[in-house]
C-alpha cells in the first residue's frame, strides 16, 4: 500500500509539474488563438504604412527564431516531453502570419502601382484624341488643368510605393518581372506624363 501511495504521489506531482511546463508555452498563445482571417481583414482596413508592416513581419520572424531556439525535449521526473511537434506547429503559425502580411502588402503595392499607371494611360488616351466639338474641347482643357494641378500629389505617392516594394524585397517576396519593370520605369512614365500635359 505504501508503494502504491508513493507511486500515486509521484504521478500527481509529475502531473502538476507537467501542467506548469505547459503554461510555459502560453507566451506564444497569441499565435494559435488569433483568427488569422479576422486579423488580416482588420489589418487591411487600418491602411498601415510599409514601416508598420516591416515591424509586424519582423516581430513574427523574431518569434519564429525564438521558438526554433526552444528546447526540443524536457524531462520531468520519469516523463520525457517531446516538444518538436508543438514547435513545428508554432513555427508554422509564425510563417502563416508572415505570409499573410507580405501578401497583403504586395496587394496594396500592386494596387497603388496599377492606379498610378492607369492614371498615366487613361489621361494620355483621353487627351491625345482630337475633340469633336467645343464641349469636348472644354472638357479636355479642364481635365488637362486638373491633371497639371495634381502632378505634385501624384509624385508624393512614389516614395511610399517604393517603400512597400523595398519591404517585400527585404522579406524575399517574389515579384513578377513586368511588375518590377513598371516600378523602375515609373519616373520615366511620369516624365512622359508631364511632357504630354505641357505640349
Amino acid at each position: 500500500l505504501r508503494i502504491v501511495v508513493q507511486i500515486m504521489n509521484g504521478m500527481s506531482g509529475t502531473a502538476t509539474e507537467l501542467q506548469k511546463y505547459l503554461s510555459y508555452w502560453d507566451k506564444y498563445k497569441g499565435l494559435w488563438e488569433v483568427d488569422k482571417d479576422v486579423y488580416i481583414r482588420k489589418y487591411a482596413k487600418a491602411n498601415r504604412s510599409s514601416t508598420q508592416f516591416d515591424i509586424d513581419i519582423s516581430k513574427y520572424k523574431a518569434q519564429q527564431s525564438e521558438i526554433i531556439g526552444e528546447g526540443a525535449n524536457h524531462v520531468i521526473n520519469f516523463v520525457r516531453v517531446d516538444c518538436n511537434v508543438m514547435k513545428d506547429s508554432l513555427v508554422s503559425h509564425c510563417v502563416q502570419f508572415q505570409n499573410l502580411l507580405t501578401r497583403l502588402l504586395h496587394q496594396n503595392g500592386l494596387s497603388e502601382l496599377n492606379s498610378i499607371m492607369q492614371l498615366f494611360k487613361s489621361s494620355s488616351d483621353e487627351l491625345v484624341q482630337l475633340p469633336r466639338d467645343l464641349d469636348e474641347l472644354s472638357t479636355k482643357i479642364a481635365l488637362r488643368r486638373k491633371l497639371q494641378e495634381s502632378l505634385q500629389d501624384v509624385e508624393v505617392r512614389f516614395t511610399p510605393l517604393r517603400d512597400m516594394y523595398n519591404t517585400l524585397v527585404k522579406y524575399d517576396v517574389a515579384i513578377p518581372e513586368e511588375e518590377l519593370a513598371e516600378l523602375t520605369g515609373m519616373d520615366d512614365s511620369f516624365a512622359d506624363h508631364k511632357l504630354m500635359l505641357t505640349t
